[in-house]
């Protein structure tokens, strides 16, 4: 029997405390049940991820790469506050775009519970940010790594960028060396920027 055959598939699945199954965590059921007697049941109920529909992104859902490809004239801008700014490597910033589906995810988590707790104390709904572009970058960053070919390049990168673990665990899930994990990532980079460049036109 392979390796190959022998691992779970992966999902797109949080790996924060809060995601975990408290049937399987008696400190988080513990955790829950406390929760419950004081009325906070809303407090992890939903997954605000949900809603982002992710299983239907498509390369629409990239929209606006200036981020990854800042203009000339963003460039200027940027020159005129800080005179000495130089562009970072394409991977890099290709690695800083795909960090943003954490954090973008964790900004709607804390939207959702801001949502949670205004209605249940009877008060207007205000959001707390711009919650359509956190939406429409964690739909960008999943069309990118869909766009990578099947291989461990993409796996690491799913693994890394959007269950959030770090490089070290990703080896041992993708049943690796660590040094062999952080080549495959510096390669799944240059392939995602590939990505991008093509997107890009």
């Amino acid at each position: 029997m392979s390796n190959n055959s022998r691992r779970s598939p992966l999902s797109l699945k949080r790996t924060h405390p809060e995601r975990q199954d408290a049937a399987q965590n008696p400190l988080l059921a513990a955790g829950e049940q406390a929760r419950a007697a004081f009325g906070l049941q809303f407090y992890f109920a939903g997954d605000p991820l949900a809603a982002l529909e992710l299983d239907t992104v498509t390369d629409a859902d990239l929209g606006d790469l200036s981020v990854v490809f800042p203009s000339a004239e963003e460039l200027a801008v940027l020159r005129s506050v800080k005179p000495d700014y130089v562009l970072p490597p394409l991977e890099e910033r290709t690695r800083r775009f795909l960090s943003d589906f954490l954090l973008c995810a964790s900004l709607l988590e804390c939207e959702e519970r801001s949502r949670r707790m205004d209605k249940l104390l009877g008060l207007s709904e205000n959001p707390l940010g711009n919650v359509a572009y956190w939406r429409s970058r964690c739909r960008a960053v999943v069309a990118v790594i869909n766009a990578v070919p099947p291989g461990r390049e993409k796996t690491l990168l799913t693994l890394r960028y959007l269950n959030g673990h770090s490089i070290e665990k990703s080896a041992d899930l993708m049943g690796v060396s660590r040094r062999t994990a952080y080549r495959i990532h510096q390669r799944a980079l240059v392939v995602a920027s590939r990505v991008l460049l093509r997107k890009r036109g």
